[in-house]
């Protein structure tokens, strides 16, 4: 295998379950939030409603709503994710073989690209962690994107920015 340029494509990651193994600290942080807002959050409702969805279609789908009050979202946003990255930043571990993929992605200049539904300061605290943010050309989070994945949004961003057809 010869190492040269591959303009043909380039490789996309998620943060969250693709970097790292860090679910169970997701979904720790929502039943906390849902105790402390007296919302009905159990792991069954997580599973159900809150695993892989954006911030934003969550709180719509909590206040059964088809519009989120923006101080609201903001709030509970931020309460969300401080108690998610106060109980996950000592413990952030890469998914094995993680850094050895990226060196060889990048051996090959292959470009790399993030698209994750996390806000900006939990990417940050993945990448700066682990210390990999100079794998990757481009990084889209939530902060970035008027709609969450599944949306093609950040993947069509992402496309644009690096020069590829999606």
């Amino acid at each position: 295998m010869q190492n040269r340029p591959n303009p043909d494509f380039c490789v996309i990651f998620d943060v969250d379950g693709t970097m790292v193994d860090n679910a169970p600290f997701h979904q720790a942080a929502w039943i906390e939030l849902g105790a402390r807002y007296g919302l009905p959050i159990t792991e069954q409702y997580y599973q159900n409603h809150i695993h892989a969805r954006s911030n934003l279609q969550i709180v719509k789908t909590l206040y059964n709503t088809d519009s989120a009050d923006p101080e609201l979202l903001d709030r509970i946003e931020h309460d969300k994710e401080s108690f998610y990255r106060k109980r996950y930043r000592p413990v952030i571990e890469e998914i094995p073989g993680l850094t050895a993929l990226l060196e060889k992605f990048k051996a090959r200049s292959i470009p790399c690209a993030i698209a994750s539904n996390s806000p900006k300061a939990n990417v940050d605290m993945v990448l700066d962690a682990l210390d990999i943010r100079k794998y990757f050309d481009v990084v889209i989070d939530s902060n970035q994107v008027t709609k969450g994945k599944p949306d093609p949004q950040a993947l069509l961003i992402i496309a644009e920015t690096l020069g590829f057809e999606p």
